[in-house]
């Protein structure tokens, strides 16, 4: 079983039962679902949202944006299978968020951090197949699941 883990000085990694082949990007698709990031060009916010499918999954962060932005101008800035990664650009008079999707957080947060160019700041990153929190205790001992 593939566990996504992020220590707490940020470093991704992965850990893997031995014996186990795994590719973390089918086994996201195969069963976690979709995960979508929605804001406003008037904003400086974001609104995320992991469903069970693309449709749901942008929907429903479309319309927490309108919502709690109050804004009529949403659009999805990202959306995927597997991770989703904002960096913003703060060299501009309204910051801009730039979205990219990725099978794996790194890829996702490396991608964002590019796009958003030279002034990239305060990268965030979530993953569908990262949502789904452990029913009881914390099974990775020092390390916790990302939830951004």
């Amino acid at each position: 079983m593939l566990v996504q883990t992020v220590a707490s000085v940020g470093i991704v990694t992965a850990m893997a039962a031995p014996a186990l082949a795994i590719d973390p990007a089918a086994s996201a698709r195969a069963g976690y679902g979709w995960v979508a990031v929605a804001n406003s060009s008037s904003r400086e916010s974001l609104d995320w949202n992991t469903n069970f499918n693309q449709q749901a999954a942008e929907t429903t962060a479309l319309r927490q944006c309108t919502a709690l932005q109050n804004a009529n101008n949403c659009r999805i800035l990202a959306s995927g299978p597997n991770c989703v990664a904002v960096a913003w650009n703060t060299n501009q008079p309204l910051n801009r968020p730039y979205g990219t999707a990725a099978d794996t957080p790194a890829a996702a947060l490396n991608a964002a951090i590019a796009a958003a160019g030279a002034f990239a700041n305060d990268p965030t990153v979530r993953c569908s197949y990262l949502s789904q929190q452990p029913s009881s205790g914390n099974p990775l001992g020092g390390l916790q699941r990302q939830m951004v």
